[in-house]
């Protein structure tokens, strides 16, 4: 393999491992959910009430 396949190996999987670190931290399909019942609610909301302890079936 030559440097430059390396490389894009590299970058690929460090995408792949930054998508899965943001849907563990981002309720997306709480987010969804919120936008189809018409809530008025940004993701990073979401966010600040799962860092902050709010069980979401409190929601």
């Amino acid at each position: 393999m030559d440097d430059t396949t390396i490389v894009t190996l590299i970058i690929i999987a460090a995408v792949i491992i930054l998508i899965a670190i943001l849907f563990t931290f981002v309720p997306v399909a709480l987010w969804i959910s919120a936008i189809a019942a018409g809530v008025k609610i940004g993701i990073f909301e979401l966010v600040g009430m799962s860092f902050a302890g709010l069980f979401q079936q409190e929601l």
